[in-house]
């Protein structure tokens, strides 16, 4: 995936959604193009967990964002298999103790506010841990 340094081409959208405007560290998939108007530096679970999101956006993008805005159940749908990759990957390259820390802080971006609050921490424990 190619990484660019700027806003996604339909951020006004995003923001009026979620209230974005300066939010540092956050990155979004447009097709397979993620963009991070604050770094051009990505960490590797992260790249993991915006792939999956190039794959599921297929070839309507837009439809998949406008869907991904309005409908929390789809964006929960999305996410959790998202963070499922993005703690597979620091489960796999790290010790015991990095791997504990690498869950909490997964759950933690999952079960937080930026995503509407669409999963509580234990909840999103759960289905993170399940199958894996």
């Amino acid at each position: 995936m190619k990484l660019v340094k700027d806003f996604p081409p339909n951020f006004d959208k995003i923001n009026a959604a979620f209230d974005l405007r300066g939010r540092k560290g956050i990155f979004y998939c447009y097709g397979d193009i993620i963009y991070s108007p604050h770094s051009h530096i990505i960490p590797p679970e992260l790249e993991m967990h915006e792939q999956v999101h190039s794959t599921q956006q297929g070839a309507d993008i837009e439809g998949w964002w406008d869907q991904y805005i309005e409908n929390p159940a789809f964006r929960l749908a999305q996410e959790i298999p998202a963070h499922r990759e993005e703690w597979r990957y620091l489960f796999n390259h790290g010790n015991r103790n990095q791997r504990r820390r690498a869950l909490k802080t997964t759950v933690r971006r999952l079960s937080n506010g930026f995503y509407g609050n669409i999963i509580t921490p234990r909840e999103a424990k759960r289905v993170l841990q399940n199958g894996f």
